[in-house]
């Protein structure tokens, strides 16, 4: 609502008569019936005003009037010019935006990247669009897990701030709140306006590859053990929370060592010789056993040293003097 009773505009009327008779004299009406008697002009000065404290925009915005000048101080007998008027009412910031929704229902992925955009809230607004200034908030309830920022068209941009992840949560209701700064309070349209809008987030379930316990592995065993002998476990877990089960194998082949596929029991395969080789680095997969998704780690097996050579004389024959 544009809310004034300043001066809208003056027409003039020249009249070549001596302006010192009658004959020059020039007063100004407006013929009844226009506008619905929202203006009004000063006899004298033709000086056309708004007659009301507001005028709508968003109601209508222009008016024609027609000005008639007379002269003879406006008597029946002096003659008459007429003109028409456009006013064009200008806009003011007087309606406060509004969600086009009441309640809004989102589908996110889990593994969306943070600082990503998670969807758009549109708004209307009555103003013209240089008078859309929407200020959003989240006044509580997400743990700061969303924001908001506005788009080029000042809509309300949902935008995630922390990681999600299906199998903690996957559900998230919160209020977004949206005012503006107006030039007139309170708002034209308050009482019919949605300034709150309830939002929910569903997080959908992505598959994720099997997670080890450890990313590196370490084990140690002394050499010349006898076959199966156990070095120790490697774990792995479906961050999906499905029961899915995870299938063990070592990528490398030819090596001494072997893992059972369904427990992860790292055991010795063949004889190890620590003066052969002291250390043996492979990786392990960990695989959904319907052949979904792996990972991987590395395992270290350090062979220890045992008393299982004897010194041997570097040469045949010694002489002592």
């Amino acid at each position: 609502m544009e809310r004034t009773r300043d001066t809208v505009v003056q027409v003039k009327a020249i009249d070549a008569d001596d302006p010192n008779t009658d004959n020059g004299q020039v007063r100004y009406t407006l013929p009844n019936g226009q506008t619905s008697g929202l203006f009004e002009i000063n006899y004298e000065t033709g000086v056309i005003t708004s007659k009301v404290s507001s005028l709508d925009r968003e109601t209508k915005s222009q008016y024609v009037v027609v000005v008639r000048a007379q002269d003879m101080k406006g008597r029946e007998s002096g003659c008459i010019a007429t003109t028409s008027v456009a006013i064009t009412i200008t806009d003011a910031n007087d309606n406060i935006a509004s969600f086009t929704k009441r309640k809004y229902e989102i589908s996110v992925p889990e593994n969306l990247k943070v600082n990503e955009k998670i969807g758009v809230l549109e708004l209307i607004d009555l103003d013209e669009d240089e008078n859309k200034q929407p200020i959003f908030s989240i006044p509580s309830g997400t743990g700061n897990v969303f924001s908001t920022e506005p788009s080029k068209d000042n809509d309300c941009i949902l935008v995630l701030k922390q990681a999600l992840d299906y199998e903690t949560q996957n559900n998230y209701t919160f209020t977004v709140r949206v005012e503006e700064r107006l030039e007139f309070d309170p708002a034209e349209n308050l009482n019919v306006a949605n300034t709150t809008a309830q939002v929910t987030i569903k997080v959908t379930d992505v598959d994720e590859p099997p997670v080890f316990t450890l990313s590196v592995y370490n084990f140690s065993v002394p050499e010349e053990q006898m076959e199966k002998t156990i070095l120790g476990r490697i774990q792995a877990r479906d961050p999906d929370g499905i029961r899915n089960r995870i299938k063990y194998s070592i990528l490398e082949t030819g090596l001494p060592f072997r893992i059972d596929p369904t427990s992860g029991q790292l055991s010795v395969l063949s004889r190890l010789d620590r003066e052969v080789e002291e250390q043996h680095m492979f990786k392990v997969k960990a695989e959904e056993e319907n052949g979904g998704l792996a990972s991987f780690a590395e395992v270290f097996v350090k062979v220890l040293d045992i008393n299982d050579n004897p010194p041997e004389l570097t040469a045949n024959d010694i002489f002592v003097c």
